[in-house]
């Protein structure tokens, strides 16, 4: 099957609302008194609950989970960015895509295929340095998109 790129429909909403409830459920419990609030600052809540050896690294769900807060927080502070759906041969998955673009982000196993594989996660520089990098190619596709003036 060919990778399909779609909107999400109402039930992918739901269930991307869902993850994220969840996600901030499992922070609560491991950090008394958090919720997210949308800020820069719900990062470091993701590295704490990493840190504290609450989540095992086969704990896929609860992994991929966190990849949900960590998307929209990648959405809100990056223009152009937002949630679309990929179906392909191994099923329906949210991604983040630029405009409408073959520039495509897998939030939900950004951190969990990385810790999955050993590796030490900063949250903080994981979401600085993807930021960054993702400038540099979007200023370029946007570039390549524009009208020229001659």
């Amino acid at each position: 099957m060919q990778q399909m790129i779609s909107l999400p429909n109402q039930d992918d909403i739901n269930q991307l609302t869902k993850q994220l409830n969840f996600a901030e459920l499992r922070i609560s419990l491991i950090i008394e008194g958090s919720s997210f609030d949308g800020s820069l600052n719900d990062l470091d809540l993701i590295q704490q609950a990493l840190d504290s050896g609450e989540i095992a690294a086969t704990d896929t769900i609860d992994l991929q989970t966190l990849g949900v807060p960590f998307g929209q927080l990648f959405i809100n502070y990056n223009p152009g960015f937002s949630w679309w759906m990929v179906d392909d041969n191994i099923g329906r998955a949210p991604c983040i895509r630029y405009r409408e673009t073959d520039l495509l982000l897998y939030p939900l196993t950004l951190i969990s295929k990385r810790i999955e594989d050993g590796e030490v996660v900063d949250v903080k520089q994981l979401f600085i340095n993807l930021s960054q990098q993702l400038e540099e190619i979007t200023s370029k596709l946007d570039l390549q998109e524009s009208p020229s003036d001659n």
